[in-house]
Order: structure tokens, then sequence, then C-alpha cells
């Protein structure tokens, strides 16, 4: 295969990919194409650090079985092929594969094995996707940079001296590299968000409840129920693509009945699943009812903010969206007072479930990571604070913090009601793009549109409106917005209410024709 036609492949989407393995006068077959993409990762991933852990024996044996399937189905009309049939995918090593090493990026989980897959590895699975290797990840998913004790620090493909985001940003590296089609990730304050905009991808974050969260890691396999979910009111599974296309392909495996032999079952999510029909109604929709906010409390990056404005533009001109710009809106919209008393909340209830439900081997992981303690960083923000309160909250204390947040989702109803609002409109991070690495987690500079430069906290750089969104357990999708003045990637966010992921995979399909957002390969790949 040519170099321009290899990379033309590696580049392509998860849609063209599995539509060319199952067409018979095509000689792309899923194990080529897995050859392809172990080449790219021996070429690339040395500097990345992307995809850590592989068994290129396994994968390959399971592509030529997806092969032999696809042959059969030739001949057989009733052989149904899945929408990821052969399709290479990493899997965010935090997410229990069975038979595959699963470490979270800890040496507490260095040689934990898990016996099944997660349930959303095996939807995956069941939908056809090969799963090609684990991609890299912070220390139990703790961070928006990837830094770990198993593995090397990940890089960004855009500039390797700067993090692909966090949590889930082994993945996004890989997928903008071009090491595979897609990833899945997990969130609970950004981490699929984050890194999708960090490395000029598509990302979408399923809703609290929406998608079944087993499987995870943490907690550590150290005596309790491995995998099962350690917060249960926030966190989510979501993928990483290059295509917003893809992301539908996604929702489509994903938001299914459960594939697998787990051995609990997950009472914490609804059995609201993937309805095509609500999907199809919302792309005929003629105008889609949008608050856009590109200020986010008066600090943004000034690249992201103009971007951002000149987007909204395009959308009014358009005549498919009924634009409404709303500074503030997160904290309009939670019934807050400043967006600042967001974060706290956020964290409080993450610091209050840790200590609830975590083993304690987690919670001494907790706080080497100075989350609890000056460790890292001294107590010079309020979500550090704040998680540090939490984790001492009486079980009554606890119970409160569930109450806030209920009375939180009330009132993001009661908004998107009153001002009859489709979605909401948003940056992925008020830093705009990603930061140096920083593993002493020190303040970092965002130089705001007034040109003053503003000094705020490693964790309020990126998670200032992604964590407020995962608190109201509001389901977001992540697309490429452009480019800063150094040529690194900028993303916008759009957040509709929960169980309205269908919707929300309708506007965003919208807005990426409308603003014409797209994925562009970071040179050198």
């Amino acid at each position: 295969m040519a170099e321009e036609d290899h990379r033309g492949v590696a580049f392509a989407s998860s849609e063209e990919l599995a539509r060319r393995i199952r067409t018979e006068d095509d000689t792309l077959t899923s194990e080529k194409l897995v050859e392809l993409y172990f080449g790219r990762i021996e070429k690339h991933n040395d500097k990345l650090h992307a995809v850590v852990h592989w068994d290129e024996e396994r994968t390959l044996r399971e592509a030529r079985e997806a092969d032999r399937v696809v042959k059969a189905s030739w001949e057989d009309p009733g052989i149904v092929l899945g929408p990821l049939h052969g399709v290479p995918v990493t899997i965010k090593d935090s997410w229990a594969t069975g038979g595959m090493l699963t470490t979270s990026n800890s040496s507490m989980c260095k040689d934990y094995v898990p016996e099944h897959d997660a349930p959303c590895v095996a939807l995956l699975r069941r939908a056809g996707a090969i799963v090609l290797g684990k991609s890299n990840l912070p220390e139990f998913a703790g961070d928006a940079q990837v830094i770990g004790s198993v593995y090397p620090r990940g890089n960004n493909p855009f500039a390797l001296d700067r993090t692909p985001g966090g949590s889930s940003g082994g993945g996004a590296a890989a997928v903008a590299a071009g090491l595979c089609a897609l990833d899945l990730g997990s969130s609970i304050g950004g981490s699929v968000e984050i890194p999708a905009a960090y490395c000029g991808l598509f990302g979408m974050k399923f809703g609290d409840a929406r998608a079944d969260r087993q499987g995870h890691v943490p907690p550590p396999p150290d005596g309790s129920t491995p995998g099962q979910a350690v917060v249960e009111h926030m966190p989510s599974p979501g993928v990483e693509t290059r295509y917003v296309e893809d992301l539908v392909l996604a929702a489509r495996a994903l938001l299914q009945p459960p594939a697998c032999h787990w051995t609990l079952v997950d009472t914490s999510v609804a059995p609201v699943y993937w309805n095509e029909d609500a999907y199809t109604a919302a792309e005929a929709t003629p105008s889609f009812r949008v608050a856009v906010d590109s200020t986010v409390g008066g600090v943004v990056e000034v690249t992201t903010q103009r971007l951002l404005e000149g987007l909204a533009e395009a959308m009014k001109a358009d005549g498919s969206f009924d634009v409404l710009p709303t500074p503030d809106v997160l904290s309009k919209a939670a019934g807050a007072s400043n967006e600042g008393t967001l974060l706290p909340a956020w964290g409080t209830l993450f610091g209050a479930q840790l200590q609830m439900t975590a083993p304690s081997s987690f919670v001494a992981m907790a706080m080497r990571w100075g989350t609890w303690t000056n460790g890292l960083a001294p107590f010079n923000s309020p979500v550090k604070r704040s998680m540090s309160d939490g984790g001492f909250y009486t079980l009554q204390q606890f119970g409160m913090a569930l109450n806030q947040r209920r009375c939180v989702q009330r009132h993001w109803r009661r908004y998107f009601d009153e001002h009859k609002l489709d979605a909401i409109v948003l940056p992925v991070a008020i830093g705009g793009v990603a930061f140096k690495h920083n593993p002493g987690q020190k303040d970092l500079p965002v130089r705001v549109a007034d040109g003053r430069t503003v000094m705020v906290h490693h964790f309020e750089y990126s998670i200032t409106c992604t964590a407020p969104l995962n608190y109201a357990g509001i389901p977001t999708v992540v697309c490429p917005l452009g480019r800063s003045e150094d040529g690194l990637p900028v993303g916008v966010m759009i957040a509709a209410l929960p169980f309205q992921e269908e919707k929300l995979l309708a506007i965003a399909q919208r807005l990426t024709s409308v603003g014409k957002l797209a994925f562009i390969p970071p040179p050198g790949y």
C-alpha cells in the first residue's frame, strides 16, 4: 500500500472502514487494517506513549475471524455484521478487558488481569470492534494530564511538550495520531471532553445513568468487588473519534442492553437504550434553539473566545439555529449564584463518594496524589479544598450533598423549559489549548480578551466548564473548533438535557456542517 493510501486509510472514519471491510470487491480486510495500525504504533508510539498494552497475536487472530465472518456473509444473507465489524479500537486502561492487563496506570494494579470485559467493552465487541490495545491515562484517571506509576508520561501529537489531556488522554493521542479508529474512554469531570479538545477530536460523554459504568478501575482489585463503580453519581463512558458520524456509530453500539456475563447489575443505569426514531426526528428538526456562552464568567482564553463568537455568527447566518447569547449560562442553568460555586459542589460530591465507597487503599492513593493533602500543590484551589472537605463528610452530609445535586438537576430542566432550549454551546476549557506538562500542578496562565494574563489553578484551567456539566449528569459532545496562533487545537462543547443523546448528536452534526468543523491530523503523522 502506497504511503499516501496508507495514511488515508489510517485516518479514515470508522464508518468508512467498516463499510470497506464488509464490501466484497474491496481489498481492505480487518487483518490488513490491524497490521497497518500496529505498524503505525511501532513507528509513532515511542514518542507519544499513547497505547500502553497490546497482544498482537490475539488481535490478529480476532481480525482473521472477523474477515472469515465477512466472507461467510457474502454467501449467507442471514449473517448480520455489527456496525463496527472488523474495526480496530483502543480501550482506556481503566476499563476491564477480559484476559488483558488492566492497570489504570497504577502500580497497585500492575498485574491485574480481569476475567471479563467491562459491559461497555463487551458492547463494542458485540458491534464487531476489534480491541487493538489499551490506552494510557493518569494514575487512577485522576488528572488532566497523563502521568502514572506504571507507564511513561503521555504526550500530545500536536506538541510533545504538552499534555494530550486527561484522563482519557492516551486514547485521544492515539486517535489523533492515526494509531486506531476510535477510543473508549470515561469521564467524571471532563476526562473525555478535555482530551478530545486538546487533540482536535470529536468526543462524546454520555449523560449520567445512560450507559453501563461497571468494570471501571478504580477501585483497584484489592479484595473489594473489582470494577464496581466507585463514584456512582457522576461518571460515564465516552468515546473519542475523528468524525462526528463515528460518535453516532459508537452511541448505537454502547446504548444497548448488556452484552456480557458481568456478575453485578448496575442498578444506577436507567434502561433507556438508543432510540433511532428519536435520532431521525431530531435530524429533521428545522431549527435548534441554543444558548451560547463564549466568556464563562469573564476568564476564557482570547483565541477560544473569538473562535466561538465566530461560530455563533455562522450559526445565526445559517438560519438552522436560533442563537441566544447567554453569559454565565452554567450558573444560570444550575440556579447557582456564579460559576465559582459549581466546581466546589462537584469536588465535594466526588470526595464524599470516595470516602463512602472506596477501599482504604484507594483512599490512601488519593491522598498520595495530593487530592486530600498538599503533596503536589498547596490548597490554592477551591476544587482541591472541596474534595478534601467531602472526603470527611458524615453519612448525613453525604445525603445533603446528593439532595443539592438533585436541586441543580431540576434547575437545569427548568432553565431549558423556560427558555425552550435544545442545547447550550460553550468552551471546553477556559485555558483553550493543551498546557505544557505540569507534574507539580502549578497555576497556569490564561490570556483573556482585554489583554490581561490571568493565573488559574491547574484543575480550573481544564475543568471549569466540564465538571459542572458532569455534576448535573448532562451529556456532552465536543467538536474541533479551530487552532490557536501556535497551531494547537481548540474545542467547543455542546450540552443537552439527560437522556437526549440522540438530539445532541443531531445538533452536533448540524453544527459541524454549519461551522465547517473538522479534524485535521497533526503534522508528521
